[in-house]
């Protein structure tokens, strides 16, 4: 106010705005109009009032979207229902911004392992600008891998072996123990091989594994037989009768079948 004298003060102003109904109007401009001055100390009637309307500017609101972290799936599990809010009390809507998903209102369906990548939007309205994005991630492993190879094998001592280990998952690696002497494991083809040297048999324990965990405990029965080793006497053997029953036969008249490198073998007489 202005004009008044004497430092007289008035009380109150009714102020009306024109357009609104009061708290919780939309943002937007609005007349103000005031009138009725009363109260305080200055008299009415020693003044001629003057009001001036003023506009009040409501401008939109901000709001910020919760979207809480989603726990990790297995390939084959069913839908995820996301749950986001808005502060504004506003409808979230989600994406899609990458991975091995879909998305429909609040609904994932997964369509395959990996990571996938959600986006929370709220656009705004009259009342409240768009709230800033937030993302989550859903991480979808593969079901633990399943061994389903051949449980029994059979190899020779001295002679090359191969074994395939078979998994439900083809990029699961592979982990054994017990394995015979001259066997090694190739972890990522999944393949056993080497030249065994010790005849027996072992009980080996193999584990596929994967970013899903880790498959039951599987058992190879191995037999490694021992290598067939034969003795054979060729040509003749010539003896003057001298009396005795001796007869002397030299390393020639041996021949040997499948004696490995570096073994030797002593025929004594009997």
């Amino acid at each position: 106010s202005s004009g008044l004298v004497a430092g007289e003060t008035i009380g109150t102003v009714t102020i009306t705005a024109s357009g609104g109904t009061g708290a919780g109007d939309p943002a937007g401009s609005y007349a103000l109009v005031p009138s009725a001055a009363t109260g305080g100390s200055f008299v009415p009637s020693n003044y001629n009032i003057v009001y001036a309307n003023g506009t009040l500017v409501v401008g939109a609101g901000s709001q910020a979207i919760t979207f809480g972290a989603i726990a990790n799936r297995v390939y084959g599990d069913g839908p995820v229902t996301l749950a986001a809010t808005a502060t504004s009390g506003l409808p979230v809507t989600y994406t899609v911004a990458s991975g091995p998903a879909t998305v429909s209102g609040s609904t994932v369906t997964i369509v395959g392992a990996g990571t996938t990548t959600l986006t929370a939007k709220q656009g705004g309205d009259s009342n409240y600008n768009a709230a800033p994005d937030v993302t989550q991630t859903l991480t979808v492993n593969p079901p633990v891998p399943v061994i389903n190879s051949a449980t029994t094998a059979s190899a020779t001592v001295g002679e090359a072996f191969n074994y395939q280990i078979i998994a439900s998952d083809p990029s699961a690696s592979f982990a054994a123990t017990n394995l015979p002497a001259g066997l090694t494991l190739n972890q990522v083809s999944g393949v056993i091989s080497g030249v065994p040297t010790t005849a027996g048999t072992k009980q080996v324990s193999i584990v596929a594994s994967n970013s899903g965990g880790n498959s039951p405990t599987f058992t190879l029965a191995l037999t490694v037989n021992p290598r067939p080793l034969t003795v054979t006497l060729q040509g003749s053997v010539a003896k003057v009768y001298d009396g005795t029953d001796a007869a002397f036969v030299r390393a020639a008249n041996y021949q040997l079948g499948g004696l490995l490198p570096n073994d030797s073998i002593t025929i004594a007489k009997s």
